[in-house]
């Protein structure tokens, strides 16, 4: 499910609603209400998200480069060197590889290979998307159990 709010004057807001009630694209109302009762815990969710990926991050400073762990639940780090990449994600364990991250289950992506597949070389360089990037969205399981699976993935 995907949902999001649109916001403009009158003009914007009727093509969208056009586009949005043709195209089929307007939620259920099953889907609607589970947006409801997730955002009732979002906050909830989102602290112990960033507080986690603060922790992760800083276990991740000591092993390896880290592209971003600021303010949210991504963290962005390079695979060190001496550790297989294809390894390292078959032995993450119950944290899964995904093509698009968020959510309340801690998962990995792999940019190199999904989401920036089809840019140029020269591209990917410059944006710093090596064959040894991770993103990796961090759920609300305990921060010692990512770190443990990470551990293990980097052995």
């Amino acid at each position: 499910m995907t949902a999001g709010v649109i916001v403009g004057g009158e003009g914007l807001l009727a093509v969208a609603k056009s586009r949005i009630v043709n195209m089929g694209m307007n939620l259920s109302p099953f889907e609607v209400w589970l947006a409801l009762r997730g955002i009732k815990t979002l906050s909830l969710r989102m602290k112990k998200q960033t507080e986690s990926a603060g922790k992760v991050a800083a276990y991740l400073e000591s092993r390896t480069r880290i592209w971003s762990s600021g303010m949210g639940a991504i963290v962005t780090f390079e695979i060190p060197e001496g550790v297989d990449v294809s390894t390292f994600y078959r032995l993450l364990g119950w944290i899964k590889i995904v093509p698009t991250l968020a959510g309340v289950e801690t998962t990995v992506s792999y940019p190199y290979g999904t989401s920036h597949r089809e840019l140029p070389a020269e591209d990917k360089k410059r944006l710093g998307i090596t064959k040894r990037l991770v993103r990796m969205s961090i759920g609300i399981e305990a921060a010692e159990d990512i770190i443990e699976e990470l551990k293990n993935a980097l052995r």
